[in-house]
């Protein structure tokens, strides 16, 4: 049940159905009210217009000093029963001079409504338990019934029902008032039909709209289980069908998969190779350790300079495959706790100065010139272990590859956001087809030439490595038989990954 709660269909359709039923019962809800009221707001207004006649003619005709004019009558029951109601007609004193139910007469209507037409106010009042509307007109006399001043007084001995006495003395052109109640019986059946209405209408559209929400949540799902079924073929066969997306945004989705899949291929086979890799370099020394071992024990009385011989060359093994270990270990270290920077301000002019200083030695050994040009004191923020060692790795690299009376010569400048520093040597070179390869673990370009001075093909990549921790970059330019140039360019401040 959870699952289908947060699955795509059940929020499509949830979305469909909703944004159509919602305004749908809305509708519904506000149109029987509507309807009801608008009705009642016409009658009133028609009875308001009829009262006016009615009121001309009681006016005119003196009706309320002699109530048995029988054309009169006549038209009060007439209207009576159009209205399915009662008409009540009072005078000045809101004695009741006429009364189509005939229950009324003579006795006096102390009402609100009436005493408000009393003074000049006509009046509406909705009954709902009784599903009856009033409307009360004053009946104002023939001197002035081109005027209807609604704050004109009123003369009567009646008493209203909060109290308050209308006083006699005050003159009045009102001479009575006319009681029109309406039976709203039928209204009612009228906006009980429309409510059946509307309550059918949105049951065929609540049916009609939840085959369409799941037409609409199947039809914008499809394309996503299709998807999934593909991801799931790549996993367990490795291919799958052709899937053409129908809309952009799965086809934008469809080709940063392809991309993500392409990368975690190339990320597999280098996993490979580089295990592949692994397993052969530790593997090598170790053959060679062996054949040296066989070698020692097939020989009888061999000679004690033969043994020499062949435990200076178990050593050299020996040491070629903790070099490998240790540069192993060295990258494993940099992938796993490379955020782990011990950051301080270091000045690279004394870094790398003390860094050629310990090499000399292997440069004088090989015949090698080292120079450092510095134009100017720089100060960069780095881990100062660990870009002491890639920088020796450069410069490392440039004297044991290098050609006898050659040179590696060293420059370090920097401008106000980036420290620059050049390692140039005059060696073999690289080919141009092997440097986009260089900096890959394990590469090597002449590999028994690397063999020989002990190269384990890691070098390259911890300097890449311990470059790319501090936020800076490494180029690489080189002529075969002429040299090689590293340019390395440094951040002077650092600024850890997802900082501003």
């Amino acid at each position: 049940m959870k699952r289908l709660f947060k699955s795509l269909k059940f929020h499509i359709f949830m979305v469909t159905f909703l944004c159509t039923m919602i305004p749908v019962i809305a509708i519904g809800v506000i149109a029987t009210p509507l309807f009801k009221n608008r009705t009642i707001a016409r009658n009133v207004t028609m009875i308001q217009s009829q009262a006016q006649l009615l009121t001309n003619q009681i006016r005119s005709t003196g009706y309320i000093e002699d109530p048995t004019i029988d054309f009169i009558n006549a038209e009060l029951v007439a209207l009576g029963n159009a209205y399915s109601g009662r008409i009540v007609i009072t005078d000045s004193n809101l004695k009741v001079v006429k009364d189509t139910y005939g229950v009324d007469e003579s006795k006096t209507m102390l009402w609100d409504n009436a005493i408000s037409a009393l003074k000049g106010n006509q009046g509406v009042y909705t009954d709902d338990e009784n599903d009856v509307v009033i409307v009360t007109v004053p009946i104002y006399s023939l001197k002035d019934a081109t005027q209807t001043d609604s704050n004109s007084q009123v003369v009567t001995d009646s008493t209203t029902t909060d109290g308050s006495s209308i006083q006699k003395d005050s003159i009045s052109n009102i001479e009575g008032v006319l009681v029109i109640t309406r039976s709203i019986a039928d209204i009612e059946q009228e906006a009980s039909f429309v409510e059946n209405l509307v309550t059918e209408i949105c049951v065929v559209l609540g049916i009609l709209m939840i085959a369409v929400s799941l037409f609409v949540s199947r039809k914008f799902s499809t394309p996503t289980d299709k998807f999934a079924k593909r991801i799931h073929e790549l996993r367990e066969t490795g291919s799958a069908h052709e899937y053409n997306p129908v809309y952009t945004e799965n086809a934008d989705v469809l080709d940063e998969f392809d991309r993500f899949r392409e990368k975690a291929d190339t990320v597999e086979e280098s996993r490979e190779a580089f295990v592949s890799n692994v397993s052969h370099e530790l593997k090598t020394p170790l053959a060679s350790i062996k054949v040296l071992a066989d070698s020692l024990n097939s020989f009888d009385g061999a000679p004690i300079e033969m043994y020499k011989e062949f435990m200076t060359d178990i050593t050299a093994e020996i040491d070629r495959e903790t070099q490998i270990i240790n540069d192993l270990l060295s990258l494993v270290r940099l992938d796993r706790t490379g955020a782990a920077l011990n950051i301080e301000s270091v000045s690279l002019n004394d870094l790398v100065e003390n860094m050629l200083k310990r090499l000399r030695p292997l440069a004088e050994k090989q015949g090698v010139e080292l120079v450092l040009e510095s134009f100017r004191p720089v100060v960069c923020d780095v881990d100062e272990v660990k870009f002491s060692l890639a920088l020796m790795n450069l410069v490392e690299n440039g004297i044991k590859y290098n050609k006898e009376n050659g040179y590696v010569h060293v420059t370090l400048n920097s401008d106000k956001s980036f420290a620059y520093i050049k390692v140039e040597d005059s060696g073999m070179g690289i080919p141009d087809e092997s440097i986009p390869h260089i900096f890959e673990r394990f590469y090597r370009v002449d590999k028994s030439h690397s063999r020989e001075i002990g190269g384990t093909g890691l070098g390259l990549a911890i300097v890449q490595e311990i470059i790319a921790l501090h936020g800076g970059e490494i180029k690489v330019s080189s002529v075969l038989d002429r040299g090689t140039i590293f340019d390395v360019r440094m951040p002077l401040s650092f600024v850890a990954k997802g900082e501003n």
